[in-house]
């Protein structure tokens, strides 16, 4: 099957900037005290620094993932990068755009977790649709 732009679900920024708010209200309302902000890139890097500038959080950890279709897993492009100050047992938010199967989310959990084992890990992500077969698991919130 040949596939179109007809497939697709196109997400416009003012969608985009609604989703993000309320994603933010939500933040704001769990009052959780966020240490860091760790986004996938490249997508989770909008929402990511938006979140980061709206709660006044430096400290951030990029997790550049990609998924290698030759070998079927989720190879790690860049290592995680720890601030000299992060507070190893603190508040860790990962932050992701438009996850399909919820495979990025788990191996940047599964990295951060190797290098923060007592840091807390919560998990925030900009979609329209989600309904992948991966259960997204070991995360707070």
């Amino acid at each position: 099957m040949a596939y179109d732009k007809s497939h697709t679900n196109p997400m416009s920024w003012e969608e985009f900037g609604r989703i993000l708010d309320s994603l933010i209200t939500k933040l704001a309302l769990s009052k959780v005290k966020f240490d860091a902000i760790a986004p996938i890139m490249r997508s989770g890097a909008i929402p990511g620094m938006m979140i980061a500038n709206k709660f006044q959080i430096t400290k951030i950890i990029p997790l550049q993932l990609k998924y290698n279709y030759t070998h079927n897993c989720i190879d790690t492009l860049i290592p995680p990068i720890l601030p000299e100050d992060l507070d190893k047992q603190g508040h860790i938010l990962i932050v992701d755009c438009n996850t399909y199967t919820g495979g990025s989310a788990c191996q940047a959990l599964h990295i951060l977790k190797e290098a923060l084992p007592d840091a807390h890990f919560h998990y925030a992500c900009i979609t329209k649709v989600y309904g992948g077969p991966k259960r997204i698991e070991g995360y707070e919130s």
